[in-house]
């Protein structure tokens, strides 16, 4: 994929928060279950910026993506991990319901056998 290419893709997967008058940045990734042929949609981003520990249940994540205006509710239906301390990341499902394309999602396929180096040709050639 050229340049170009990539550069549609961004335009496509990441996406720009206003919470709290805080602005953040995030994107969206599938996450290949271990064992499985399945995936997980997710939003992954800065846990400085979202952090779960001081978000209220209910409370709407509100981003645009691609130019469109998208919203998540934060509830016990949707899966969510963070960890604040080590990683600084928060990751949270994205649902059918949500009406994301499935083609704004980056599709990180990681194995045992992938290096740093691997990692970073396939991304950024």
């Amino acid at each position: 994929m050229g340049s170009s290419g990539y550069e549609k893709k961004y335009n496509k997967s990441i996406c720009f928060f206003k919470m709290k008058e805080k602005i953040g940045i995030g994107f969206l990734c599938l996450i290949h279950k271990a064992d499985s042929n399945e995936t997980i949609p997710v939003l992954i981003t800065n846990s400085t910026f979202l952090p779960l520990s001081n978000t209220n249940p209910r409370e709407k994540i509100e981003f645009t993506l691609n130019k469109k205006n998208h919203s998540l509710s934060i509830d016990e239906s949707r899966k969510i991990f963070s960890n604040e301390n080590e990683y600084n990341i928060t990751m949270i499902e994205i649902k059918k319901e949500d009406n994301i394309e499935k083609d704004s999602f980056f599709d990180i396929d990681i194995n045992d056998n992938l290096t740093i180096e691997d990692f970073k040709k396939n991304l950024f050639l």
